[in-house]
């Protein structure tokens, strides 16, 4: 992960030192060597993303590639990334806060009490109606919407024993595809209101300027510039739904022609081919590169 970004460009090279300085391990050897089963645990998969994000970024800058940008945005995660491109986050800043902000919600709650999945053609009127009648069942049966994905993907949260019987009842609604998820936490729901309150206490600690560039919150989906808003979106990011199709809506109102994703896959780009067919879209990774 990332080994031809280190390789191709000094920019990019600078980064992953940076990252392994800020964080005081070596996040670029778990990246190129691993193992795979400690880098996607979440404190250490967020700063990996991020870092691969930002080197992606400094490769496309460095020649010349990286547009002037009238809006910045990124899913859930991204959205750190998309804070740096802003000037808002130094990246040095942005990777501690994520390595702590992986801590936080796995933390939160026993990865084996805990479930998401992605539920695809359903409609979010069903979905939400489904996720009432789990919750109506008692404290241990929990589901909510946690990522609107596009029109035909949704991202579910929840205990365990919850998601599992919203599948169940969406199953029995007639929706085929409810698609299990490995992950070890219930992102962007109620149950990381641990992970909000203690990462809401770091925030406080963190260097935060108004945005250069507008960005786009997951939280409101709106474009948000100014420090101390942005670091209140940032804690309520943690237990709220990620609006991604509603960011992606926004900027096709604005009349945005065109999007560069940077960082690893081009999972954004297929989100917004879906929401924007009209615009062009471009990907900088390192398969792009190799």
């Amino acid at each position: 992960m990332g080994r031809s970004l280190y390789r191709a460009s000094q920019e990019s090279k600078e980064v992953f030192q940076a990252a392994d300085a800020a964080l005081g391990f070596s996040i670029s050897t778990l990246m190129f060597e691993g193992p795979e089963d400690e880098l996607i645990k979440t404190q250490f998969a967020q700063p990996a993303i991020l870092t691969h994000s930002i080197a992606a970024l400094s490769y496309a800058q460095e020649r010349g590639i990286a547009k002037n940008a009238d809006y910045v945005a990124g899913h859930s995660l991204g959205e750190y990334s998309a804070l740096v491109a802003s000037k808002a986050l130094s990246f040095v800043d942005a990777v501690k806060a994520v390595h702590v902000r992986g801590l936080c919600m796995q933390e939160a709650v026993p990865q084996e009490l805990s479930a998401m999945a992605a539920v695809v053609g359903a409609e979010i009127e069903i979905i939400e109606e489904c996720c009432a009648i789990v919750r109506s069942g008692g404290e241990d049966f929990y589901a909510a919407i946690a990522n609107f994905n596009g029109p035909s993907q949704t991202v579910v949260a929840g205990t365990k024993v919850g998601v599992e019987q919203l599948t169940n009842l969406l199953k029995e609604r007639g929706v085929r595809r409810v698609i299990a998820l490995k992950v070890s936490a219930p992102f962007h729901c109620k149950l990381m209101e641990p992970a909000k309150e203690k990462f809401a206490e770091y925030l406080k600690t963190v260097p935060l300027r108004d945005a250069e560039i507008p960005v786009i919150s997951n939280v409101s989906a709106e474009p948000v510039t100014k420090g101390d808003h942005i670091r209140m979106l940032l804690s309520r990011q943690i237990v709220e739904p990620v609006r991604f199709t509603q960011i992606g809506q926004f900027l096709v109102r604005q009349g945005v022609c065109k999007c560069t994703e940077y960082g690893p896959g081009n999972v954004l780009t297929g989100i917004m081919k879906r929401i924007g067919d009209t615009m062009e879209f471009d990907c900088v990774d390192e398969v792009s590169i190799s």
